[in-house]
């Protein structure tokens, strides 16, 4: 299954999986994707691998469909709702970010059966999750983003050397907030 850990700060929202597949407890292959970047948001999920692949596409294709433009967030609420009718369908749980209409960064978990999970600050989903979680509860992130991207993979590793299902090599994906200015971009 993998493992994926999302933490937020006033900087911004960090990503970091594993990119192991695992098969009858054999690592089989190398190079899965679990996070998925977009113009203005960002997505990590767990699940079957193809499943996964189809979250990232499934979400991607209904991006593009809203024409959401480079520049222009869609909003995390929204994107919140269009992850979790992605992840209900193909049975994945999954993280999402976006930016609210101040430029801020947020997270949410989403279930596979759909829905927005509660709020925090930092989260961990998949195989490895409670050991990422155990790393997470004893560590603390710095304000900044690079300080939430190391924690985030520190916090993956600490997850591939006790869960046999999160292998591989780490990836990150960060999406930084940026400071509001205004309705007409001034």
């Amino acid at each position: 299954m993998g493992t994926v850990v999302a933490i937020e700060t006033e900087g911004g929202v960090a990503f970091a999986a594993d990119t192991g597949v695992v098969d009858d407890s054999d690592a089989t292959s190398e190079g899965a994707h679990r996070l998925f970047a977009f113009d203005e948001a960002l997505a990590g999920a767990v699940g079957d691998p193809g499943d996964v692949g189809e979250f990232g596409r499934r979400v991607d294709a209904t991006l593009r469909e809203l024409d959401v433009e480079a520049g222009r967030d869609i909003g995390i609420t929204s994107f919140a709702r269009l992850a979790a009718d992605a992840a209900e369908d193909l049975g994945v749980e999954a993280v999402v970010a976006a930016r609210d209409g101040d430029g801020r960064a947020w997270f949410r978990r989403v279930g596979p059966e759909g829905g927005a999970l509660g709020d925090s600050q930092q989260t961990a989903i998949g195989s490895g999750a409670a050991v990422a979680l155990g790393h997470l509860d004893s560590a603390t992130a710095g304000p900044e983003l690079s300080d939430a991207v190391e924690l985030a993979r520190e916090s993956v590793d600490a997850a591939r050397d006790c869960d046999p299902e999160t292998t591989a090599d780490v990836e990150v994906a960060e999406l930084p907030s940026r400071e509001y200015a205004g309705p007409t971009g001034e």
